[in-house]
């Protein structure tokens, strides 16, 4: 006879009593089928039940599970899962913990998530907790390597240190959107090129992420080495797209520039990137702006415009996530404006965290967002 039949069968003669030990023993044997390890707790939170396979994998007896339940958790672990414990069965609410713990009579610990939820009769009462128990150390592993990969691939692909120009100010600022990565998709650049002049760039890769990072990367590398020998910014987004359509890159928006550093005088070209914006005297303007993004079209049309950046000017590059952060464009290019127009001339240490700071007032972006200022 099964274990369940043989529970039934010495079950109280009562109706109620037969029906929820028929119940009882249904659960069990549903518990015993399914990949994870299920065990319950009565009302006051006391181990009462738990499937043969958390018994096997912890290599201890059903005595030891109900009396001794914290043996085999890391003692790192103990205080914390059982403060979350304490004050899930305080308030009645579900619990989930990460935990690390070993067979007994093992010396090698593996990462657990415990989850439990609460069961309660007609009137709210909490009368039994149902949990699972389910072997995460494989998932644990892979992300650590991920983490270990991506950390050395960020510091190579990181933002490089803005350049000292003579005459000039320059900061950059990036938030990426993934709130445990330190680069994304956006990207800005500043170099003194051999002859002199100043390439400034700024782009934005389709999606955001590691993937888009390493794209980035490599439109970043690939505007820097055809600017070295082109006078024109239109020459080195034609250049940049080949390469892209070649290599079938995710597309970008991105926009490149020369700056005389001594004249002030710049051009650039834009491929579908927003629009620069000038202040300069107390006005501040949109300069205009077009074109296909990079890895759209084999020979797309860019447009060379020129300006000049004047003694206690600002020109402002920055990429759609600052004006998209609340997914309200219109609000957003006029918060950036009035940022721009506000800040005017004013002499402040990091002119381009306080622009986004300004527009973003507090939120939390969705996307990327890079912010570059030449004053």
């Amino acid at each position: 006879m099964s274990e369940p039949a043989r529970d039934l069968a010495m079950a109280p003669a009562g109706g109620d009593d037969v029906a929820r030990h028929a119940d009882e023993a249904f659960f069990r044997t549903l518990a015993e089928m399914i990949p994870q390890m299920v065990w319950t707790k009565d009302a006051r939170g006391r181990n009462e039940y738990c499937t043969q396979k958390l018994l096997d994998c912890m290599n201890v007896s059903m005595h030891e599970f109900l009396h001794t339940p914290w043996e085999t958790v890391h003692p790192d672990d103990v205080v914390r899962g059982q403060s979350l414990w304490r004050t899930a069965s305080e308030q009645g609410v579900g619990y989930e913990v990460e935990l690390r713990m070993r067979p007994k009579h093992s010396l090698a610990y593996r990462w657990f998530l415990v989850r439990a939820v609460p069961h309660r009769d007609a009137a709210g009462r909490v009368t039994k907790w149902f949990g699972t128990t389910t072997d995460i150390d494989a998932q644990k592993l892979y992300a650590k390597r991920q983490e270990t990969i991506a950390t050395g691939l960020t510091e190579m692909i990181a933002p490089a240190d803005l350049p000292v120009i003579p005459n000039r100010t320059i900061d950059g600022v990036y938030t990426p959107a993934e709130e445990d990565a330190k680069v994304g998709g956006d990207f800005y650049a500043v170099s003194r090129l051999p002859d002199g002049r100043v390439l400034f760039a700024i782009g934005d890769v389709a999606g955001h992420g590691l993937l888009a990072a390493l794209a980035m990367d490599r439109v970043r590398n690939a505007i820097l080495a055809a600017a070295l020998d082109t006078l024109d910014p239109t020459h080195v987004l034609a250049k940049v797209n080949r390469v892209m359509v070649l290599q079938r890159q995710p597309m970008v928006t991105a926009l490149v520039g020369f700056l005389d550093s001594d004249s002030g005088c710049f051009c650039y070209a834009s491929a579908g990137h927003p629009p620069p914006i000038l202040a300069q005297n107390g006005d501040v303007t949109v300069y205009p702006y077009g074109g296909v993004p990079l890895g759209v079209m084999e020979v797309p049309h860019f447009e060379r415009i020129e300006g000049r950046l004047h003694s206690g000017s600002l020109l402002v590059l920055y990429t759609d996530g600052l004006i998209e952060f609340d997914r309200d464009l219109s609000r957003g290019e006029e918060l950036l404006v009035a940022a721009i127009r506000d800040l005017g001339s004013r002499v402040v240490a990091r002119p381009a965290r306080h622009i986004a700071d300004a527009v973003l007032e507090g939120a939390t972006a969705s996307d990327d967002i890079a912010v570059l200022t030449l004053q």
